[in-house]
């Protein structure tokens, strides 16, 4: 099977790591609004300005974030982990567009 390439954005979930959680991270892949627990993540590529994108705001993103990082890549999740090889972007990521 193919793995999808498109945009994931990863964030932190302060509210699980202070109850105890294994699942300290979550993810949102571009098209799909459900939020994904993950026990962690890992990248493999060269990240550059393109492709692997920060982001902020104060009053929180659509799902509440205050702060993420947007990658561009093939992903699976295994195991509750995910896993980016990145790639240069067809297209910029959901954040950027919303604000352009």
């Amino acid at each position: 099977m193919d793995k999808p390439t498109t945009w994931v954005r990863v964030a932190g979930n302060a509210t699980k790591v202070k109850a105890g959680s294994p699942y300290g991270w979550r993810c949102y892949i571009e098209g799909n609004p459900d939020e994904i627990a993950l026990k962690g993540w890992f990248i493999r590529g060269r990240a550059s300005e393109q492709n692997a994108i920060q982001g902020f705001t104060a009053a929180g993103d659509v799902h509440g974030i205050v702060a993420w990082i947007d990658y561009f890549g093939n992903y699976e999740i295994r195991d509750d982990v995910l896993y980016i090889n990145l790639h240069t972007p067809t297209t910029p990521p959901p954040s950027y567009q919303a604000q352009h």
